[in-house]
């Protein structure tokens, strides 16, 4: 069996991939780890996918600030010059959507170079597509989770895990 997992930024790809390398999987499951630039387009039909989804507001702010730090702790990589620009312009996150909606042409025109410059906010949902074509791959879905239920959801996938591995009379 063939799982794809693929990774769309700000939804906690990075920790899946992460508990996939700590857990053993069954016997012929290999999982394949894309990076950001795979779309579900990419995932040949009849292979299995696996992605995680977050709230539209939380994965805004969490990638302005993600960007605004340069991704550290974990990762350190420099502005790019429309970054450097953004962030000297808009402090917040808050700063920068409310300009989103300003009266001032210029101003709006400057939050919208910003959303387009700013690495984690400037991608969108593509790896999906459009909402009929994620549907019509429904039967390769192994499994979509959500950011924000992923400590419920770690919690029950090892609470199957201690059970599993015990003597089989108590299976």
């Amino acid at each position: 069996m063939v799982v794809h997992l693929l990774h769309i930024r700000k939804t906690g790809g990075t920790v899946l991939k992460h508990a996939l390398d700590t857990h053993q999987l069954p016997n012929g499951c290999v999982v394949l780890q894309h990076g950001h630039e795979n779309r579900l387009r990419d995932v040949p039909p009849g292979h299995l996918a696996i992605f995680l989804l977050r709230d539209t507001l939380t994965r805004f702010v969490s990638g302005f600030y993600c960007r605004q730090r340069k991704g550290w702790p974990r990762y350190n990589p420099k502005w790019t010059p429309g970054e450097s620009t953004a962030f000297e312009r808009f402090q917040s996150p808050n700063d920068l959507a409310r300009t989103l909606s300003s009266p001032d042409d210029a101003d709006r025109e400057r939050a919208r170079d910003a959303m387009g410059a700013i690495q984690h906010l400037c991608s969108t949902l593509t790896w999906l597509e459009s909402d009929t074509y994620l549907r019509s791959r429904l039967p390769d879905m192994f499994y979509i989770g959500f950011q924000e239920t992923l400590n419920e959801d770690f919690e029950v996938s090892e609470a199957k895990d201690r059970s599993a591995s015990g003597p089989p009379a108590e299976r």
